[in-house]
């Protein structure tokens, strides 16, 4: 996506770019997320080198198909339900 700056990892090590600016307004627990990532990356002896890439810790225990739908709602405002069977 134009403009990602932060990477979220899944279950099996599946990646998605999201926006930061979009992830905290719409969600309490990612805005509570990134800003303590923010400000260990802040605090990081190598923080003169910092990534544009806002890497937040890997959330293994969400499968990757889970997580679209979560960041569909969160750009849209839509909630899809899919059911098998």
């Amino acid at each position: 996506p134009l403009l990602a700056d932060t990477l979220l990892t899944f279950r099996g090590d599946a990646t998605l770019l999201a926006h930061s600016f979009v992830l905290r307004a719409r969600s309490p627990y990612f805005a509570k997320l990134l800003r303590q990532e923010k400000q260990e990356s802040e605090h990081s002896e190598h923080s003169e080198h910092r990534q544009s890439v806002l890497r937040v810790p890997p959330m293994h225990d969400v499968s990757a198909e889970a997580a679209v739908g979560v960041l569909r709602f969160l750009y849209t405002d839509v909630l899809r339900f899919e059911f098998e069977g």
